[in-house]
């Protein structure tokens, strides 16, 4: 039987004994992956951090992606439209951050996730990992990009 290994090696309120073995016990049939969670010491990587950043188009400056995102995006905006707008922001955020960019670029080879509460669209919740993540995937899509400009 393979068992998913879930460490966090470092920062505040890491997984107790108990919740890793619940955590073994309901996802026993997974490899191990190793997955980076935007809290503690990545928690520079979250839409929610406050990394201020200067939005190109309009010459706006940001505290957050959310608060940009928020700011740019109407209900009547379609899922294309959102996402460009999720990965613009984010791609301004971490050009113009070197620090918030190394941070992106050591997480290269690893799952993302964007730790949540309440949106299981953009996030996850953890250690359930039970939302869509999309955060978490646009963010390694942009590692890419970042790279090979």
């Amino acid at each position: 039987m393979e068992t998913f290994e879930a460490i966090k090696r470092t920062g505040k309120g890491a997984a107790s004994a108990e919740e890793i073995q619940k955590f073994d016990d309901t996802y026993s049939n997974l490899h191990r992956v190793d997955v980076i969670v935007t809290d503690d010491e990545h928690e520079v990587l979250s839409a929610d951090a406050e990394v201020p950043f200067k939005y190109v188009h309009n010459n706006k400056i940001y505290k957050t992606v959310m608060e940009g995102y928020n700011d740019l995006i109407t209900d009547s905006d379609t899922i294309h439209k959102i996402h460009s707008v999720m990965v613009t922001l984010n791609l301004n955020k971490f050009e113009q951050n070197g620090e918030a960019r190394r941070i992106l670029l050591s997480t290269k080879n690893h799952i993302i996730v964007y730790k949540t509460e309440n949106d299981n669209y953009w996030g996850s919740r953890v250690p359930e990992f039970d939302g869509e993540n999309w955060v978490g995937k646009l963010l390694t899509d942009i590692i890419y990009q970042i790279e090979y400009d």
